[in-house]
């Protein structure tokens, strides 16, 4: 579970390195344009932190969706015993909350993550010019 854990956040990592460099030059205009009196420090702020999105944040993460579809199906037959006298599974139910009978539904979400990504990337390129 730990392996594969660590490579679905070393592509998160790679995406978000590659995604800092436009973090950093849209944070300094910001800044530029607040300066000018064009923003209102409130709704960037509002945007930034919103502690009441983080309890179902989650549900909108297509690496959290993997990691849940991941780990159901790898472990879904493991019936070893642990040293709380639970087993893999239960121990998975109870303090993950993974059922390995909703597996059906992650693939779906997944495979619905990757097709909406793609006709949004699709919609862009034909809507979106930068020229």
């Amino acid at each position: 579970m730990g392996s594969m854990y660590a490579s679905v956040l070393f592509l998160g990592f790679q995406s978000a390195s590659s995604v800092q460099p436009v973090i950093v030059v849209e944070r300094m205009v910001f800044y530029r344009e607040r300066a000018a009196g064009m923003y209102s420090s409130l709704p960037y702020a509002f945007g930034q932190r919103a502690p009441v999105w983080g309890r179902w944040l989650h549900w909108a993460c297509p690496v959290a969706w993997t990691v849940y579809g991941l780990v159901a199906s790898q472990y879904k037959g493991a019936n070893h015993q642990l040293d709380t006298k639970q087993s893999v599974q239960e121990f998975l139910r109870s303090y993950f909350g993974f059922r390995q009978d909703f597996v059906g539904e992650v693939a779906a979400v997944v495979v619905g993550f990757a097709a909406a990504f793609a006709l949004i990337f699709a919609f862009s390129i034909k809507a979106l010019n930068f020229t």
